[in-house]
């Protein structure tokens, strides 16, 4: 699971620079593309826990 968060960390904090680079070369705030990349890809590596969960409960009845 940490591979996943981690490559998904670089493609999302490489899509934020390189969007900033083409719409805004003057204004490239790297700690903001990193804080929203990191956040994107925490709360998406564990997306699964959440549908486990409810699966499970389901499966249970």
């Amino acid at each position: 699971m940490v591979l996943i968060m981690e490559i998904t960390f670089i493609l999302l904090g490489s899509l934020g620079y390189g969007t900033d680079y083409f719409f805004r070369p003057s204004k490239i705030d790297l700690s903001k593309n990193v804080s929203i990349a990191f956040g994107l890809a925490f709360g998406t590596s564990f997306m699964d826990v959440i549908f486990l969960k409810r699966k499970q409960s389901i499966d249970s009845n």
